[in-house]
């Protein structure tokens, strides 16, 4: 593997949550559980649903508010071009009204009752912009009483859509319907001849030119506009309603402008699945002019709408979800560690409990032992007495060594019985200020010689403001005095034995570190170390007992042991005593 991709596969370990892998044996068929990140992979889901789901209702909330207002808003336009276009044709009837006044004002009233003169009239008017069919006298009961050329078949008309003209107003703006049933649109002046009687000009307008004037005020949108009367009926045609005379009931509101939303039954009709409808009353008038718009400014105000809130949507989920990706990793690695620190502590509870159980039974054997032990000490003693004084065994080395041999492993069992009740009893407390310094040049006056006969060195590190500790200083010197033993046992000649002593001042606390460069503790050995008389000097007389007194001993001083040990490099214990502990406790 290259020096890159030894790069990278440490890179990508390190990213690597420490839960992750860990592998926890569990009841059921599948043995080994990846326990924490089943945990992290449900809580991402849990957390990242929860989150998407108020999420969701508010992003579908707001694209209905906004679907809202923008139909609101395009209503409230359409009523606006709606009130225009009837400004707009109110303009375009009344061109047609004061070209009836102009012609009044140049002739006199009775002339146009001749229908000759009508007829030089109305060619007169075809030659400007104004564009009337036919130019009719209209008597004060509706009746036609004169017209142009064959304009005798509207007489009927004129009886029946006329008779309800307002002769109090100055001119009118109506419809007549032809008998083919051809609406059309009407514009009449009030005319006074001199006997005091009184008529109406009236001029039908061309619908050809009332359609091109519709068409002009298509706008882009726009996809329909038409004229009605007042009862709905279409003087002009529509896209959406039909040719002209069709009903348009469903507008007959009073209230105007009216603006709504209609559907759009016509697929191949501009506009969508439905559209915008605007009715305006057109200005003295009893007519109204409808206009229907397009959807398309809604479509593309709410495609845009739509895009944004889909970048909002996909960027707040991915915000989410990275949030969610920090978070759970963290509280699940907490839940890691304090599962990790829980099992220790219980690993710890397990070995107090079971170090203070071999302590009471060591207590219980070495009660028991210690009567025989005594009683097989003192009649060895008087059998040594008696070979020592009669004649006949004094000279007997062989028997006088073999009671010697049993008054000395009398004596290294009876050694043993009391640092059994030494580990398995409560030692009495003197608790003082002492120097830890002082108290390490203490021990090793007591070590100094074994230290010189192995010629083993040994380097004192201490911090310089190390503080004044509240502690029994009996039980720190046998603790030291224990393990610096046991490193110069474990060291062959010429080693090195280091002592440190550091000041955590974050913790209250200081640590003092033993360590020596011999042989090591193996892995199989290191479960044990802590188990009374398991021993790995045997050779040397050991008894298996002195890192269990010292772990009592440390537990007494409410401090903490540990070891960091590799076989062939050396080992190091770890001591860690607070600043103070309360003799009561």
């Amino acid at each position: 593997m290259s020096k890159s991709e030894k790069n990278k596969m440490k890179f990508l370990k390190n990213k690597v949550p420490e839960f992750w892998h860990h592998q926890e044996r569990v009841a059921g068929e599948k043995g080994q559980q990846y326990i924490f990140r089943n945990k992290w992979i449900l809580l991402i889901q849990a957390i990242f649903g929860l989150t998407l789901i108020p999420l969701a209702i508010s992003t579908f909330f707001f694209y209905e508010n906004n679907k809202t207002e923008t139909i609101t808003d395009l209503l409230l336009e359409t009523a606006v071009l709606s009130r225009g276009g009837a400004v707009d044709v109110e303009i375009f009837l009344d061109q047609y009204v004061s070209t009836l006044r102009i012609i009044s004002s140049q002739f006199p009233a009775d002339q146009f009752k001749s229908k000759g003169f009508l007829n030089s009239v109305l060619k007169n008017i075809k030659k400007t912009n104004v564009n009337f069919s036919s130019l009719n006298v209209i008597g004060k009961k509706g009746c036609l009483v004169s017209c142009c050329d064959d304009d005798e078949f509207l007489s009927k008309c004129w009886q029946i859509n006329l008779t309800e003209i307002d002769w109090k107003k100055d001119y009118f703006i109506n419809v007549i319907v032809t008998k083919s049933g051809e609406p059309h649109l009407v514009a009449g002046l009030k005319l006074k001849q001199n006997n005091g009687e009184v008529f109406f000009l009236a001029g039908i307008i061309n619908n050809i030119s009332t359609d091109l004037f519709l068409k002009k005020l298509k706008l882009k949108d726009i996809v329909d506009i038409y004229i009605m009367d007042k009862n709905g009926i279409l003087m002009t045609s529509s896209a959406y309603f039909g040719k002209p005379g069709f009903s348009t009931s469903f507008h007959k509101s009073t209230k105007l402008p009216l603006s709504e939303v209609l559907p759009n039954p016509d697929k191949n009709l501009k506009g969508g699945q439905f559209l915008f409808s605007g009715i305006s009353a057109i200005g003295n008038t009893d007519m109204k002019l409808g206009i229907l718009l397009s959807n398309h400014n809604y479509e593309v105000f709410m495609e845009r709408i739509r895009s944004h809130i889909l970048i909002m949507v996909s960027l707040s989920a991915l915000f989410v979800l990275i949030a969610v990706l920090i978070l759970v990793t963290w509280v699940v690695n907490v839940l890691y560690r304090a599962d990790k620190l829980r099992q220790v502590y219980l690993t710890k509870a397990s070995r107090s409990s079971k170090m203070a159980s071999i302590g009471q039974l060591a207590a219980g054997v070495a009660h028991e032992i210690n009567n025989p032990l005594a009683i097989i000490n003192e009649k060895a003693g008087l059998l040594q007495d008696l070979f020592t004084f009669l004649d006949e065994y004094k000279d007997d080395e062989r028997l006088i060594s073999t009671v010697g041999s049993i008054v000395s492993a009398v004596e290294r069992a009876g050694t043993i019985t009391h640092r059994l009740l030494g580990f398995a009893r409560e030692t009495d407390s003197s608790v003082q200020n002492i120097n830890v310094k002082d108290t390490i040049q203490q021990v090793l006056g007591f070590i100094h010689k074994e230290a010189e006969y192995k010629s083993i060195n040994i380097d004192v590190h201490i911090h310089p403001y190390l503080p004044e500790i509240v502690t029994d200083n009996g039980k720190l010197q046998q603790i030291l005095i224990n393990l610096m033993n046991n490193a110069i046992a474990a060291m062959d000649e010429k080693g090195t034995l280091t002592i440190r002593i550091k000041d955590n001042a974050r913790e209250d606390s200081i640590e003092l570190h033993v360590q020596d460069d011999g042989c090591g503790i193996s892995t199989i050995h290191q479960k044990k170390i802590f188990e009374p008389f398991f021993t790995t000097k045997s050779e040397i007389g050991g008894t298996g007992l002195g890192l269990s007194l010292t772990y009592g001993l440390i537990r007494d001083l409410h401090g903490t042991l540990e070891f960091d040990s590799d076989a062939g490099v050396g080992t190091t214990f770890i001591i860690t005593l607070p600043y103070q502990i309360d003799e009561e406790e």
